[in-house]
């Protein structure tokens, strides 16, 4: 049944990726999964901390259970925008030729269609006597919709531990592992005194499936090894914040993860044994963002008004 439960969970989640990223003229599988990574924007390196669940289960160190993670996220279509007005006076600053200082010198009509243009180097070319440069012609175009709230998927792996037995006679270790994790956020990135849109902030949810890993109980003159599989969900939200060239976040969830029925290859020499854990509880992620990947090719919706700066996110 468990093996069962981890297919269903797959398939709903490859097919939720699909539905939300894929073009409908996508026709082959091939085409399909393509355009799936094709669609990506960001990929999450984190580190995480599990609190102490509400079970008979407490983290090893009191600090609580650490391990590693990573998300590949997906932009979701949607979302809530607000349209750009044209400016009414004239002014001779800020200085330049590009779509945004024409904008904020109001020199655009409303809606007036506007892009920059800039070379790009993307292949030099040795050759025994001479260096060539292959360039290409890259196209910004200045958009009149800013995005106030955007949507995203992501689909993730993470493993924590280690969880011992808060029981004395039980001396029982074992680690969580999700795979895979599914969570849907909605991207706020607001204009604040000083910081200006240097933070961001998201809200969401995250499901998926969590499995018990390397769960061991010790005897006297016995031990057993523990294995369990069990749905999560619960709310997520945090913020993030850009350095250089990358988004370092924030995270904490809540979730709910309690296992029904989990597994023993054998009970001889262990009275007992735990039948079912409940590992709900609080989690924390600190993680860095890596963008390979603009929406659309586009200016990623910087508004002109906030003098540079903004964060672009898919959490």
């Amino acid at each position: 049944m468990a093996v069962n439960l981890r297919q269903f969970l797959r398939c709903v989640t490859i097919g939720a990726i699909l539905s939300a990223a894929v073009p409908s003229g996508a026709h082959s599988q091939e085409e399909a999964l393509a355009d799936v990574f094709g669609n990506a924007t960001e990929f999450s390196f984190f580190w995480t901390q599990v609190g102490s669940p509400r079970g008979d289960f407490r983290p090893e160190r009191s600090a609580g259970a650490a391990g590693l993670g990573f998300e590949l996220g997906v932009p979701i279509p949607g979302g809530l925008t607000r349209t750009l007005h044209a400016k009414t006076k004239r002014s001779s600053k800020p200085s330049g030729t590009t779509c945004k200082a024409r904008y904020s010198r109001g020199e655009l009509s409303q809606g007036e269609p506007c892009a920059d243009t800039t070379v790009v180097m993307v292949k030099r070319i040795r050759s025994t006597h001479d260096t060539s440069y292959e360039e290409q012609l890259k196209i910004d175009k200045f958009s009149w919709e800013i995005p106030v709230l955007t949507l995203a998927l992501a689909g993730g792996f993470s493993q924590a531990g280690a969880f011992v037995s808060r029981r004395p006679q039980n001396d029982i270790r074992v680690s969580v592992r999700e795979i895979p994790s599914v969570s849907a956020y909605v991207n706020y990135n607001p204009r604040l005194p000083v910081v200006g849109r240097a933070i961001g902030a998201h809200l969401g949810a995250r499901t998926g499936i969590i499995s018990l890993v390397g769960g061991r109980a010790f005897g006297a003159d016995a031990s057993a090894r523990l294995s369990g599989e069990t749905f999560q969900v619960g709310p997520v939200a945090g913020i993030v914040t850009r350095i250089r060239s990358v988004n370092a976040f924030a995270e904490g969830a809540y979730l709910w993860r309690h296992f029904n029925s989990v597994d023993w290859d054998s009970i001889e020499g262990l009275p007992n044994l735990p039948r079912s854990i409940d590992f709900s509880g609080p989690s924390l992620r600190i993680g860095l963002e890596f963008r390979f990947r603009s929406p659309d090719e586009k200016t990623e919706g910087t508004d002109p008004d906030s003098g540079g700066g903004a964060i672009s996110h898919e959490r």
